[in-house]
């Protein structure tokens, strides 16, 4: 008589801490999302063109020293700026944002986010540039833009290049499935002598 009290017993407590957990999960995913961490800026990358092909590495201190990469980064894009909405762990730019903070509201995606994108990015990026240009990347931060009831995964990068006459940087917003330039600004350019401009593919 006691053993199926007590298996009777067991159960019980076993569905109420599965229940709990259940529960627990279900309002950390509801949790508005501005109240979610931002995104961890990642380190400099380093892209580097060879006959072999187009790589990329972690930029050492010295070289982030050189090329002055360790000094505060531009301005980010202004449309960026005093937003603090997420969805998914990424912040919201664009239109009617508020009805979106749920993620069980759907939003239809234009695309995926791929892995690989910085990989694509590199090589965009080094495709037009002579070998002894030294290119940077660094990633600042990663969003959805919304638009037209449609949303789009966007990453936000600074990119930096240095040439033997010429240093360029500026920011871009990048596809998160393609690695294609979407958008840029926050040109800036230092240049001792005539070079070839700096030569990429945007995306509209």
């Amino acid at each position: 008589m006691k053993k199926p009290l007590l298996q009777t017993l067991f159960i019980c407590i076993l569905a109420t801490v599965i229940y709990a957990i259940t529960w627990t999960l279900n309002i950390s995913k509801d949790l508005p999302q501005q109240a979610r961490s931002k995104p961890t800026t990642q380190s400099w990358q380093k892209i580097t063109k060879t006959k072999i092909g187009i790589s990329t590495t972690k930029a050492s201190k010295t070289e982030q020293i050189k090329y002055q990469l360790t000094r505060k980064p531009a301005s980010t894009n202004p449309i960026l700026r005093d937003k603090n909405l997420y969805r998914a762990g990424r912040k919201l730019i664009g239109e009617n944002l508020q009805q979106y903070l749920d993620p069980q509201q759907k939003l239809n995606m234009q695309n995926s986010i791929n892995p690989a994108w910085p990989t694509l990015l590199a090589n965009e990026l080094a495709r037009f540039q002579k070998s002894d240009t030294k290119i940077f990347l660094k990633k600042l931060d990663t969003y959805i833009k919304i638009e037209n009831g449609n949303g789009r995964y966007l990453e936000l990068v600074l990119i930096s290049y240095h040439g033997k006459n010429s240093n360029s940087s500026f920011n871009a917003s990048i596809d998160s499935a393609t690695g294609a330039i979407v958008s840029t600004w926050n040109r800036t350019i230092h240049e001792n002598s005539k070079i070839s401009p700096l030569k990429f593919t945007v995306e509209n």
